[in-house]
């Protein structure tokens, strides 16, 4: 009989959906930042509200998400530790200044890296119990992709706010962005691919 995984299905259908919305919220908040360059009034915050609201509730499935994986997989109830403390090192900037905030927005942009990688690991254990090795290698590979494009957004964002406004920033804003973009379609792929493994339709066939 094959291992079946439900908790890892559905925490992962969580997590899937987590990013769905927090892309969401994000494209939120960009298209309002944009909309205020060209004008000014209401649509600008009402972009933000509804950008920040879906990001909130887009990480508290998240958190929901990667609770439930973790009973049948550990490597997510690390990713987990990393999705409450990258929460909680902005919270605790708000009172600190100078350095301090600087050093809050690196430990919670590296913990969101290392939530997504321990929860990439985390598919990889599992295609292995289950005896998946296309999806083990995706996974690999998938890895590579998201430490590069997490690497070029982050130094063309740093770039972009160390160098006066014009033609250079908006280049390393619109890089930025788009390996953000590239960053977030592989993981929602490779979400989509492990969903499919850990499937009950499937899990029975192989059971069979």
């Amino acid at each position: 009989m094959a291992m079946t995984f439900p908790n890892a299905f559905a925490g992962i259908e969580k997590i899937h959906l987590a990013l769905i919305l927090a892309l969401m919220g994000k494209a939120a908040i960009v298209a309002g930042e944009a909309f205020s360059r060209i004008a000014t009034g209401s649509i600008m915050g009402l972009a933000a509200v509804i950008g920040y609201m879906l990001i909130c509730i887009a990480f508290i499935i998240e958190l929901t998400g990667l609770y439930t994986a973790s009973k049948d997989e550990p490597l997510f109830k690390r990713a987990f530790i990393f999705a409450i403390a990258g929460a909680a090192a902005p919270v605790l900037a708000i009172a600190a200044s100078g350095w301090l905030v600087s050093l809050s927005q690196t430990v919670s942009s590296v913990a969101s890296f290392l939530v997504t990688f321990y929860v990439i690991k985390g598919i990889i254990a599992l295609a292995h119990r289950i005896g998946d090795p296309a999806v083990v290698q995706k996974g690999e590979g998938r890895i590579v992709i998201i430490v590069a494009a997490r690497a070029c957004s982050l130094l063309a964002s740093s770039l972009g706010q160390h160098i006066p406004a014009g033609t250079a920033a908006i280049v390393f804003e619109i890089i930025a962005h788009a390996s953000a973009f590239v960053y977030i379609a592989v993981c929602l792929r490779f979400l989509s691919d492990a969903k499919k493994m850990l499937s009950p339709p499937r899990q029975a066939a192989a059971g069979r």
